[in-house]
């Protein structure tokens, strides 16, 4: 089976980004868990939920669902998810045009994916 093109751009935008996201979120958690293990348990929900948006997957919806059960399991306001990931937005952004900056075509391209992935992550909370 061939991968569109925009498959194919998606799973290579999940594969170099994860670390990079991995990092941010990770970071973040730490820094607001008040339960010891907690940032790293909720981190992990939440880049799951990067992994699934990005690549488009079928099961994006129900890690938003898990994501936000953890979430509240540890108290955490769901105003820092929304910076969380705003903050991965960012860097995401930044890394591209630094990365991609003699590929104008590959700069929009993945560009539009990370703001396809934002918009999404923003629907997704409103429907909640």
């Amino acid at each position: 089976m061939r991968h569109s093109s925009a498959d194919q751009l998606r799973l290579d935008l999940a594969r170099w980004s994860e670390p990079l996201i991995s990092d941010i979120v990770n970071e973040a958690y730490d820094r607001c868990a008040t339960v010891a293990g907690a940032g790293a348990i909720v981190a992990r929900f939440h880049v799951l939920l990067w992994r699934h948006v990005i690549v488009d997957h079928p099961l994006a919806d129900t890690a938003r669902r898990e994501l936000v059960r953890v979430v509240n399991r540890f108290k955490i306001d769901e105003s820092v998810v929304r910076e969380i990931d705003a903050e991965v937005v960012a860097e995401l952004m930044h890394v591209i045009s630094s990365r991609f900056q003699s590929s104008p075509m590959r700069t929009r391209d993945c560009s539009l994916e990370v703001t396809r992935v934002a918009c999404w992550l923003v629907e997704a909370r409103r429907a909640a």
